[in-house]
């Protein structure tokens, strides 16, 4: 498995900038082939619905692993 920091470095080769001209969301190719490649990467270690909707968001679960009820907890990254 990866490190944190060969992660980080397999992620900044990518070139993620927008493109206030475009009029698609996202607003670069770049930033689709960067979904689908976190996407994979999530799957990669266990989040077996990862998936990248029409926009470029990326979705993902991790079951929960107790039996007690708990607050659902949500990530969000820009």
């Amino acid at each position: 498995m990866k490190s944190a920091a060969e992660r980080f470095l397999d992620y900044i080769q990518y070139d993620t900038g927008s493109d206030r001209r475009s009029d698609t969301v996202p607003s670069t190719e770049t930033q689709r082939v960067f979904a689908q490649y976190l996407a994979q990467e999530l799957r990669s270690v266990g989040v077996e619905d990862a998936r990248v909707d029409q926009y470029g968001y990326v979705y993902g679960s991790i079951p929960a692993n107790c039996d007690q009820p708990l607050p659902v907890i949500g990530l969000i990254a820009h």
